[in-house]
C-alpha cells in the first residue's frame, strides 16, 4: 500500500462508524472517521493529501459540505466539511499536498474534517487509520 501521510498533521480521530459491529449489512458504506488537531485554533487548518493522486472532485455536498476527493489506481479518498478547497479538480496532487482547509460547512457539529476511503478493487470503505504516519 505504500505510505502515507495524516491528512491532518497532528489530528486525532474523534468519532469512527465501525462496519464490523453493525447489524445490518447495509451499514458498511458508513465506515468513516472524524478527524481534528489538537487545540482550540483548528479552524482553516490545512488538509493534506495523504497519498499522490488525482482530484476527482471539488465541491458542494448535501450534508457534507464542502467535499473534495483524491483518487488513485487503489483508493478514492473523500474530505468533507472543508472551509475551503485549495485545488480544482482535475489537478494532481503529491503525497502531502495542501488539497483544502477544516471547517464547519454542511450538518457537521464543530470544525473537523470527515473521511471516508473506498478501495477501487472491491468498491467497499476501508479503515484509514492503519495507513496513518502519525507526525
Amino acid at each position: 500500500m505504500g505510505t502515507m501521510v495524516h491528512p491532518v498533521p497532528g489530528g486525532v480521530v474523534t468519532r469512527v462508524d465501525d462496519p464490523q459491529t453493525a447489524a445490518d449489512e447495509r451499514l458498511h458504506d458508513n465506515l468513516s472517521i472524524d478527524v481534528a488537531p489538537p487545540g482550540s485554533q483548528t479552524f482553516g487548518w490545512p488538509i493534506t493529501a495523504p497519498e499522490a493522486g488525482e482530484i476527482v472532485f471539488a465541491d458542494w455536498i448535501s450534508g457534507y459540505g464542502l467535499t473534495i476527493k483524491v483518487q488513485n489506481k487503489d483508493r478514492r479518498w473523500q474530505f468533507s466539511h472543508c472551509s475551503d478547497l485549495l485545488v480544482p479538480m482535475g489537478f494532481i496532487v503529491p503525497r502531502g499536498h495542501p488539497i483544502a482547509r477544516l471547517g464547519n460547512t454542511g450538518s457537521s457539529r464543530g470544525v473537523h474534517v470527515h473521511v471516508k476511503v473506498r478501495d477501487l478493487k472491491s468498491g467497499l470503505l476501508i479503515d484509514p487509520r492503519p495507513h496513518f504516519v502519525y507526525a
